[in-house]
């Protein structure tokens, strides 16, 4: 029922094809964020619990991004009857002015990402992806790393 959220870990670099790529290694739950049911502050104890974390790890990580859910009370689609949840065109991700306001101030670098976590009915989050486009925050793709195959999102 509250939001939660974290910070993303990783490293840039190149991928097989030698494109500029986004590795994400690890995410640190922000445990100590002050969360409601529509918002959700990091803590100067969530950016210590980053810094101990990356100092632990030792493996040369920063700061990439950052997570947050979305609970299922908050989707615009919430008055929808359940059968039209899935074609509803109001049931698209939404990355809220203050979602931005917060990306635009604490992750400024062009590589910086938001994952947002968004739960309807199924059990399963939805994961969208967001990141600076051309100076403006918006939707991005992305791909799920699996040791067998890579899945485009």
């Amino acid at each position: 029922p509250m939001e939660a959220g974290g910070i993303l870990l990783g490293r840039l670099g190149r991928d097989a094809t030698g494109e500029l790529a986004l590795d994400v290694t690890a995410q640190i739950p922000a445990r100590e964020a002050i969360a409601s049911d529509s918002s959700l502050r990091f803590t100067p104890q969530t950016w210590q619990a980053v810094d101990a974390a990356i100092r632990l790890r030792g493996g040369g990580e920063c700061v990439v991004g950052w997570w947050h859910s979305h609970p299922q009370l908050h989707w615009p689609c919430r008055n929808c009857p359940p059968e039209r949840h899935p074609t509803c065109p109001s049931n698209q991700a939404f990355f809220s002015q203050m979602d931005i306001s917060f990306h635009r101030t604490a992750f400024q670098a062009a590589q910086n990402i938001a994952l947002l976590l968004s739960f309807q009915a199924d059990p399963a989050p939805r994961l969208d992806l967001f990141g600076w486009r051309h100076g403006i925050v918006s939707s991005r793709g992305y791909y799920i790393k699996d040791s067998n195959n890579d899945q485009k999102q």
